[in-house]
């Protein structure tokens, strides 16, 4: 093995001893529904975990649960992802001051939850609604 290779080894040792400290910290809190560690990737420290939950309504409070937990803030936005009007809810926080997590969801968006009327368009009632 060259000197690098050992290198990159340890070093992603290292991370792996940071994650699975921040898994221990993060129990009872919901579990993403897939997680990626980005350690050295072409020769760079990337030092990142991406922790993805499932595209469900549910997933909103989970990534709320972990940015409390983990001093995160939230951002939310909506938008169209592959033709589907999706929303998007992110956390980002760095544990334990070295490993930056992203936790995100995106919620695929009821027909009627994507419609979003501006100013210069006219708002109607959509028939059998309650209003």
């Amino acid at each position: 093995m060259t000197d690098q290779a050992i290198t990159e080894l340890s070093h992603m040792g290292s991370l792996n001893t940071a994650v699975t400290s921040l898994l221990a910290e993060a129990a009872g809190l919901p579990d993403p529904g897939s997680m990626s560690v980005y350690g050295i990737l072409n020769g760079s420290v990337h030092d990142s975990v991406t922790l993805h939950f499932a595209p469900v309504e549910a997933s909103t409070e989970a990534i709320a649960q972990w940015a409390i937990r983990f001093g995160g803030v939230i951002a939310s936005w909506t938008d169209d992802f592959q033709g589907v009007p999706t929303r998007w809810v992110r956390t980002k926080f760095t544990w334990p001051g070295l490993v930056e997590v992203d936790a995100f969801a995106a919620i695929p968006l009821p027909q009627y939850e994507a419609i979003i009327t501006t100013a210069d368009q006219p708002s109607e009632p959509v028939t059998g609604t309650p209003f």
